[in-house]
């Protein structure tokens, strides 16, 4: 077996990640293709190849705006469990946050649903609790890209409320809990 190399997703790649994320995550093909319709651009999705077959991926998806700032999701980051903890969900996820700080992207978060996640993001990304739910809704001078507002309303009708706790990874440095209230997903409300 040779070794994982990444890539940014092509728009025939499409199956194949469909049926990546199904199996790690079980989400069925309702929740799948409003995913893909709505939100999936091939650049947004990396991945890594072992001998031509994808057995991770991950998506960075735009977000929230506020002010001068600009943040991403880290969204459905998964691994074939058979190629599990060779660090090639890590891999996706560095060169996903490290392409997206060089473009302009200020803050990163990722959605993790289990405490294990919560645990993982901090040691593999270096991120910080960036905030904790406590029923808040986000700022009203907060904006969200529409694809995202469209996704919001699939999700929410697909799943309901989400995790009560969001880490973030910032550009600069800055203090994470001071974004935290900005950057909670309108998807998730």
């Amino acid at each position: 077996m040779t070794e994982g190399v990444f890539r940014y997703s092509q728009a025939g790649d499409v199956p194949a990640l469909k049926a990546l994320w199904h199996i790690v995550f079980g989400d069925d093909l309702r929740y799948l293709d409003g995913f893909y319709r709505i939100l999936y651009m091939p650049e947004r999705c990396g991945l890594v190849e072992v001998d031509g077959e994808i057995i991770s991926a991950a998506y960075l998806i735009p977000g929230a705006r506020y002010n001068d700032k600009s943040f991403a999701y880290l969204f459905a980051v998964a691994t074939y469990e058979k190629f599990r903890g060779r660090g090639y969900a890590a891999l996706i996820a560095k060169r996903l946050c490290d392409d997206a700080f060089s473009s302009g992207t200020s803050g990163i978060a990722p959605p993790p649903a289990t405490p294990e996640l919560i645990s993982y993001y901090k040691r593999s990304l270096g991120m910080s609790e960036g905030f904790k739910k406590k029923g808040e809704k986000n700022e009203p001078h907060v904006s969200f890209e529409n694809d995202w507002k469209l996704f919001s309303d699939f999700h929410g009708k697909e799943r309901g409320h989400g995790p009560a706790r969001l880490l973030l990874l910032m550009n600069d440095g800055s203090d994470t809990e001071k974004y935290g209230s900005v950057v909670w997903p309108h998807v998730f409300e």
